[in-house]
Parts: structure tokens; sequence; C-alpha cells
């Protein structure tokens, strides 16, 4: 079998594409493999959160308080069905433990290497001319009910003053100023500055692939199946046709990545995190800024196709069905937040987030000889990591290793 010289990306998602183009960008010759077409699955249906302001994990100082509670509700923010708690257990522990204050202050450093940069690393990519059309950076906004976790505020505050993340608080007239159509229980608000969102995800992908073609790239359709090391630069890749042999690979197939590396004897603790939306076309809401309604665990990105209300968290397993009254109750918050709000019939999606314990991707070398290189686990941060992660994939196929790529080794589990 002939061995291709290309370096095989597995994965077609916004994560994938982004290092393919990045690759592609520096002369390398790809080719991507997906059996879905590019840019669908949570590439499609995120919340479009784009911020280099991103610094904080999902889990927190509180957190332990809220679970119980969370997971009383079957709608709620946060379920975990009974069939598949024992195999959730170990990783929500870990969740658990990625809440410590010690713990939180390394995954934001990381964080923060990752997400820093965002906007130009986006432009690199896809130009800017793209960005300033189908971006928007006016800030981000986190809303509460009441006054929240003052461990957690004080964290915040703490890890935006070092990395130098401005930040204003709202209540009053400024957060009605803000978000004039949200409702008067809503007390307290933080205006994070530098953060944004995308007004298409999915125009992102097809820009990209446009991108990756242009310079030579292709994309198979492709369902690959496992992955076989040879010998250091032999990879084989069984496939749903014929196996493919290469000299390198780029793992990043999202939730499926797990699977694959485990005839490597690779294990990561990688959950299927299904999340939901619900997007509100030719709605009346007023609405300049992305929110994270942080009471409910959901947010809200005004977008060219609607209003979308993303969120909430389920482990219940790839082979489960979606329970889609999950996406129908961000229809009813998103009437609770905003009384006033009038759309036509809510267009309702479920997938599959990629989703580690502590909140950051793995990044890096399966093998010593770095053949297989692994780039998936975003979690909720798939918009605003899949550039940089681009970056550092690139770094570490060319030789330019950095202190900072071992926080998002696989060896920290």
């Amino acid at each position: 079998m002939q061995l291709r010289d290309e370096t095989v990306v597995v994965g077609a998602g916004v994560v994938g594409m982004a290092i393919a183009v990045r690759l592609a960008r520096a002369g390398t010759q790809v080719v991507v493999l997906d059996p879905l077409p590019p840019g669908g699955r949570a590439s499609f249906g995120n919340a479009g959160i784009i911020s280099p302001a991103t610094v904080m994990p999902m889990s927190g100082p509180g957190v332990l308080r809220k679970v119980p509670g969370w997971m009383s509700d079957p709608l709620g923010p946060l379920f975990v069905s009974p069939r598949h708690f024992p195999r959730a257990l170990p990783w929500l522990l870990r969740y658990i433990m990625a809440g410590r204050p010690a713990r939180v202050r390394g995954i934001a450093a990381a964080m923060h290497y990752l997400h820093r940069d965002c906007v130009a690393d986006w432009e690199h990519l896809l130009g800017s001319e793209f960005v300033a059309r189908n971006m928007r950076f006016h800030g981000g906004l986190q809303l509460w009910s009441g006054p929240g976790n003052a461990k957690a505020a004080a964290l915040g505050a703490e890890i935006r003053k070092r990395y130098g993340i401005e930040a204003e608080a709202l209540s009053g007239d400024r957060l009605r100023e803000l978000v004039p159509d949200v409702t008067p229980a809503m007390k307290t608000g933080l205006l994070v500055r530098g953060g944004g969102y995308t007004l298409d995800p999915a125009e992102i992908s097809a820009h990209l692939v446009e991108e990756f073609m242009r310079l030579g790239g292709r994309i198979v359709q492709r369902s690959v199946e496992r992955i076989h090391r040879e010998a250091p630069g032999r990879i084989l890749l069984a496939t749903n046709l014929h196996p493919i042999a290469c000299r390198r690979v780029v793992v990043a197939a999202g939730i499926w990545s797990g699977r694959l590396l485990a005839p490597l004897g690779i294990r990561i603790p990688l959950e299927a995190e299904r999340g939901y939306h619900a997007t509100l076309p030719n709605h009346n809401v007023r609405l300049e800024h992305s929110i994270g309604f942080k009471d409910r665990g959901f947010s809200v990105t005004p977008m060219r196709q609607g209003l979308r209300v993303a969120g909430t968290v389920e482990f219940s397993g790839l082979d489960t069905p979606p329970d889609m009254r999950r996406a129908q109750k961000l229809v009813k918050h998103a009437a609770e937040l905003f009384p006033g709000i009038k759309h036509d019939e809510p267009l309702l999606w479920s997938g599959f987030r990629p989703s580690l314990p502590d909140s950051l991707p793995v990044i890096g070398p399966a093998t010593v000889d770095g053949d297989v290189v692994m780039a998936f686990g975003h979690s909720h941060y798939g918009m605003s990591g899949a550039p940089g992660t681009a970056r550092v994939v690139d770094d570490i196929l060319h030789g330019r290793h950095r202190e900072e790529h071992a926080m998002f080794s696989h060896h920290r589990f």
C-alpha cells in the first residue's frame, strides 16, 4: 500500500478545519477525513461565543452545592441519566475537583494562552474582512438574578486582573441600558471587555472549507474506524472503505476521538456532553451582546438566523435519543428572561460536546515520535479555542515546542 505524504486530519469540525487551513497555509499537504460534510454537529449548534477573555472553566467554587439540585430536575441545567450515572461518576468527581481555586488558577493560565489571540488567529485563518463581517466584539455579558457566589466572583475578579481583562459590574440603569428587554428580576451583571460572538457558526466552517480547497487541500467523506501504528512514521487508518496509510495523523474527531485512540493504549476521560439549542427567528429582543445567564446555565446570542438560546448539560451516552423537551425548556427560559419576546416557530437542535472535566482540550503528541497528534475535547469553548488549537498543532508539527504546550497534554490525567 502506497504511503501518503499528506498529513491526515481526522475530523472536519471547526477545530479540524482550522488545523487543516493553518497547516495548508504553512505549505503542508493535508487531507481531511470525515463521514459527514464539514461544519456539522457541535460546530454548527454551539452558542457562537468567541472571546479572548475566556479564562474561567465550567467548574468553580460552590459548584458541589449546586450539583444535587441541578440533577434532581430532568429538565434542569445538568442531568445524568440513571443508566449512565456509574460511567459518568468518575468524570463528575474530576469536574468538581477542577473547581478548587488552585486548580482553577492553573486552568485559567492554559485558557488564557489558548484564547488570548483568538481574534488575530481567526483573522489569520479567515481574513480580516470576513471577521469584520461575521463577528462582533462589544463585550460579553454575564447576568444573575441574585448576588451569585461570592467566592467564585472574587476568584474570577482575581484571575481577570492577572491577565489584564477589563470588566464592568452592572446593576440598575446601566444593566437596563445594555439589555433593555430583560426581566426586572435580573439584578446584577458583568460586562467582560473583549468578549464577542459570531453571527453564524456555520458560515465560519463554510469559509474554512473554501479557503482550504483554495490552498489545494482535499476533503474525503470517509469514516475512520481505527488507527493502527505499524511503525514510526507509518500510520494505517482503517476506514469504512479502503485503508489509508500515511506518515502522520491529527485526531480532531470530537467525542469520537477517544475510541480512535484507545487501541494505541491512550485512555482519556472524554465524555459526550449533550447540549441543546433553540433558535428563535424574527425575534423582537434588542440585544447586541452575547449573554451568559449563570443562574440557569445557558447562553443567548443574537445571530443572523435568530436569537440562539443554547445550553444545558446532559450525560446519557452516545446512543440515547435526545430529549427535545430540554430544547423546548430553553424557549420557556427565553420568555421568562425577556417577558415581551415575540418570535416565529423555534428551530430546535441537539448535539454532543466533547468534554473533559477540567474544561481544557487535549492538544499534543500521542506518540513519542509525534506521528499521531491529538486536538479535541473543547467542551463549551470550541469557537474560541479552535484557532489557538490550530496554532499549537502547527507549532508541534514543525518542531516549535513551547513550555505552555504541556498544559494541554493528555498526561495531566
